[in-house]
């Protein structure tokens, strides 16, 4: 009998210790609903005075008579014999609680949990979604005035100029016609930024993932590149490419984009070589393309895939300056990264990674 009197009472002094240090707010209640056991987590919980034997007999009711959501619950419980409850975001003084109920040995164990920062971070979250929703129609009201009121009058001075340099004769000074050559070609620059922001401002919208054959995205854009693939005789190193979950359209236009720089900025009298490589790394696929052409000097790495910055002089190269950056969004769509190698004169690797 002894023997059985000590095992109940080094039970009884385990379960207080496990009780004691548990994470959450701990209350056993007997078939009354009287104070069994309460923890320290629960007095913090319920911003009670820190002394556990003051609250041992009382009526749990009594303690959260503020809270009658509990109170019905507990009294369900006791009278009409109801076993479990479970309340979510309880509102307790300047808190947001969790309580639940469940039946043990001749009574309930009560938890409480604090659920105050959760809430509280998801009511951040909500608001900064909501904040993104109205940029997004923002962008899209953007995106419709970029494309239709912007290009209207963009268009009408690059058709006007250029009616007047077909009909200027012999008597035009050459400062006129120079003159109108430069505001004919800063309107096609400006039209042509424009269109590259609205293609920018549509990556990745009302779209979903699916597989896509790499290897055969290659061959299209080859195919699309055709005239100036044959007119600066580029050559192709193309490794086994894998089947790959993206978005199709801003994939094969990230792609595309690499592999026109990297026929755009050859080196002259040297025939472009262009390499594809992929190799898969644990939870995501690593692109490259390698050129042989220019490289890229070491003072302007940091601006590469910045938006409208542009490396050269236009009459140097052609280009809006956001094609870089363009690359970036869609890599940043596919939870990627993206990243260059360069050194000038040699040519430059742009590499990329794809979730899986």
């Amino acid at each position: 009998m002894k023997q059985t009197e000590n095992t109940t009472t080094e039970f009884k002094q385990l379960l207080l210790s496990l009780v004691g240090n548990a994470p959450l707010g701990i209350i056993t209640v007997d078939l009354h609903g009287s104070i069994t056991l309460i923890n320290h987590k629960a007095l913090q919980i319920l911003n009670l005075p820190h002394n556990v034997d003051s609250y041992l007999d009382l009526d749990v009711q009594n303690i959260l008579s503020d809270v009658p959501s509990f109170c019905e619950q507990i009294e369900a419980c006791m009278v009409r014999g109801q076993t479990t409850f479970n309340l979510t975001q309880v509102a307790y003084h300047d808190k947001i609680l969790t309580i639940k109920g469940r039946p043990i040995l001749n009574g309930m164990l009560l938890t409480f949990e604090d659920i105050t920062e959760i809430e509280q971070t998801h009511q951040r979250l909500s608001e900064r979604t909501q904040q993104l929703e109205n940029n997004n129609k923002e962008l899209e009201q953007f995106a419709y005035i970029s494309s239709h009121d912007l290009q209207e009058p963009l268009l009408t001075i690059i058709s006007f100029s250029k009616l007047v340099l077909d009909k200027a004769d012999q008597s035009s000074s050459a400062d006129t016609l120079e003159f109108l050559q430069i505001i004919r070609g800063a309107a096609e620059r400006m039209s042509a930024q424009i269109t590259g922001l609205l293609e920018y401002s549509r990556i990745g919208r009302n779209k979903d993932r699916m597989q896509t054959d790499s290897a055969q995205v290659v061959e299209r854009i080859k195919t699309s590149l055709h005239s100036l693939i044959e007119a600066n005789k580029v050559q192709f190193n193309i490794s086994e490419l894998p089947t790959v979950l993206v978005f199709k359209e801003e994939f094969e236009s990230l792609l595309q984009n690499l592999i026109s720089n990297a026929i755009k900025y050859r080196k002259k009298d040297v025939n472009p070589t262009i390499s594809v490589d992929a190799r898969e790394l644990s939870g995501s696929w690593q692109f490259s393309v390698t050129d042989n052409g220019i490289g890229i000097d070491e003072k302007y790495h940091e601006r590469v895939f910045t938006i409208f910055q542009r490396l050269h002089h236009k009459n140097e190269y052609e280009g809006s300056g956001i094609g870089l950056a363009h690359c970036k969004k869609i890599v940043q769509l596919h939870q990627g990264k993206i990243w260059f190698t360069s050194v000038l004169g040699q040519g430059s690797t742009f590499y990329f990674t794809i979730r899986k």
